[in-house]
């Protein structure tokens, strides 16, 4: 029943966008990067 609340998720779900939006940010910079050479 634990898994079901949404109350988790929903205090985890802005630590998940940053994480993303981080990563996506970094992929950038490698293609640009590479983009350079």
């Amino acid at each position: 029943l634990k898994f079901l609340q949404p109350d988790p998720f929903k205090k985890r779900t802005p630590f998940c966008y940053l994480l993303r939006f981080s990563l996506a940010n970094l992929l950038k910079e490698e293609l640009e990067a590479s983009t350079k050479k």
